[in-house]
């Protein structure tokens, strides 16, 4: 088993489908389908996914890899409830 995101065609491995640098656009694994709370939420809960993606797009915050600002990254992670969200 390697660096998988769920659900993608391409593994999710480092750089799969990332837009521009490290400070561009959203990254590859990103469905806009699923909408921006999906990646909050699982960011948030699920320690081994944020690891995954530090690991994978290192010195690149979460919430521009995802299309959203950190104010709406807050935003969101408030919403959660009960647990304090990590710095994107």
């Amino acid at each position: 088993m390697g660096e998988r995101e769920e659900g993608r065609a391409d593994g999710g491995k480092e750089g799969a489908g990332a837009a521009e640098g490290p400070g561009g656009g959203v990254l590859g694994f990103v469905d806009p389908e699923k909408g921006a709370d999906h990646y909050v939420r699982r960011y948030v809960r699920e320690p081994k996914y944020r690891d995954w993606f530090h690991r994978n797009y290192p010195g690149r915050a979460f919430h521009r890899g995802i299309g959203i600002s950190e104010a709406e990254f807050e935003r969101i992670a408030a919403e959660l409830g009960g647990q304090e969200a990590p710095a994107p």
